[in-house]
């Protein structure tokens, strides 16, 4: 499935990119959160609930967004891999004693009902439907998390004669140095109708971390340059 397979998994709907840290600050910031998690008697809800809160402390400077939650039951899950993924899960949590919690996502602030019933826009839209292969564990949230992406994505194979399977390692590439706040819960941007003409400008808007910041899609100066860069590796690939 979209979220989680055998080798990769998204975690952008627990708010992890909702950070204003580097790809390393944000393994550290999974690291620690299930270095925490393991050493707590999670039976005791007490504990569980004064974990939660200090931890929620001690990240909120580094908030972008306040209106998207940062989750701090998010970890590295039990699977023998590195996987961004709910801690508190039934069937992935690491902790020894997850299976003798009943409903152990209702330690959350979203609680079990929400967390396990939301679909993101694009996998309730089934925009996702590429190859992946990166051993970057947090790759895969950046695109799958991206709802303005995956219909560029997707309308590379209208547009572009190779398609999106030239463009997507052009698309890896530039994401794997370049981290973007994306929550999962993007609406779509403000922007005309993508067309063969402008197409690249689009791309360049979508991936260019100062809108996200700014909240303000548009297709500036900045987001042409990058457009135009993205299309001569495209082209070259």
């Amino acid at each position: 499935m979209l979220c989680h397979n055998e080798n990769y998994s998204c975690a952008a709907c627990c708010g992890i990119y909702n950070l204003n840290l580097i790809k390393k600050e944000i393994k550290t910031f999974l690291t620690e959160n299930t270095r925490q998690f393991l050493s707590l008697n999670i039976l005791n809800q007490k504990e569980v609930y004064l974990y939660r809160k200090n931890r929620e402390s001690e990240i909120s400077k580094y908030i972008l967004f306040n209106n998207i939650y940062v989750c701090i039951f998010a970890g590295w899950t039990f699977s023998g891999k590195q996987k961004p993924g709910c801690l508190l899960h039934p069937t992935g949590g690491p902790h020894k004693n997850i299976l003798s919690v009943k409903n152990p996502q209702n330690y959350s602030f979203y609680g079990q009902s929400i967390c396990t019933n939301y679909n993101c826009p694009v996998k309730e839209k089934n925009l996702f439907n590429y190859k992946f292969k990166t051993r970057d564990p947090l790759l895969l949230g950046q695109f799958a998390g991206n709802y303005n992406l995956c219909k560029i994505l997707n309308a590379a194979d209208e547009f572009l004669e190779h398609g999106s399977s030239n463009l997507l390692p052009v698309v890896i590439q530039y994401l794997s140095k370049n981290m973007l706040p994306v929550t999962s819960f993007e609406v779509p941007m403000n922007l005309k109708s993508i067309s063969i003409k402008n197409f690249w400008d689009h791309l360049g808007a979508v991936l260019l971390k100062e809108n996200y910041i700014n909240e303000q899609f548009e297709i500036n100066e900045n987001a042409i340059k990058l457009g135009l860069k993205l299309k001569e590796k495209y082209v070259n690939t």
